[in-house]
């Protein structure tokens, strides 16, 4: 009995293993080579836009804000009127929401509830934006984005071989009779540079689409 029991385990055995070497027998193998290449990976800051000397002279904006309507995503509400615009970066427009910053010193609003930046758009050299919160620099705040203004130097408006040089700008808004005068000296001797700008604006009272004048919309 004991022999008939230790013969039937030996025969199952010898199947199974039978069975294994022919299953193994009919597979395919297959070789995979790899070859280990490196590559630099370049990560872009999200809803940057970056505004050029060249195209803020030619668009003539009377104000900052006029430079910044031009991006996707900014735009500006809070009345029509000389200094009552207000920027809103994607639905962003309290002051808390934005940052603005100058030559990297940082700055807020000038005007009491809305406005733009009293600042003259001829001295300003470039203008990077930021959608969103994704400047780290700006800290505390700056939700809706931020901005950051570079301005002109003498170095800017010289030519080459110049070392004084005189801008004089003249500006004219029939819809508010807006008359804007602007004059900006400039330059260097020896190590150092100079710029000297003035601005001077004298606006009327708006009309309307209709024609109808609104009132006490003029500023000096």
């Amino acid at each position: 009995m004991r022999i008939n029991t230790i013969f039937k385990l030996n025969t199952l055995v010898l199947a199974i293993f039978s069975s294994l070497s022919v299953s193994a027998s009919e597979q395919n193998i297959t070789t995979v080579v790899a070859n280990n290449t490196e590559r630099a990976i370049t990560v872009d800051q999200p809803g940057k836009s970056l505004i050029t000397r060249e195209e803020i002279e030619e668009q003539q904006a009377n104000n900052v804000a006029e430079i910044l309507d031009t991006i996707p995503g900014i735009t500006i509400d809070g009345g029509a009127r000389q200094g009552g615009e207000r920027i809103n970066i994607r639905g962003f427009s309290a002051t808390e929401d934005l940052a603005f910053y100058v030559d990297g010193a940082p700055i807020g609003f000038q005007q009491y509830r809305y406005g733009s930046f009293f600042f003259d758009p001829s001295m300003i050299g470039e203008v990077e934006v930021t959608k969103g919160a994704h400047d780290y620099k700006t800290g505390n705040g700056g939700a809706g984005g931020s901005i950051r203004v570079k301005t002109k130097d003498a170095e800017d408006l010289l030519r080459e071989g110049e070392s004084f040089g005189v801008r004089v700008q003249a500006g004219f808004n029939s819809g508010d009779h807006n008359q804007r005068y602007s004059v900006t000296a400039y330059g260097k001797t020896g190590g150092l540079q100079y710029l000297v700008n003035g601005i001077t604006r004298n606006t009327g009272d708006m009309a309307d689409g209709n024609g109808n004048t609104v009132k006490f919309s003029g500023s000096e």
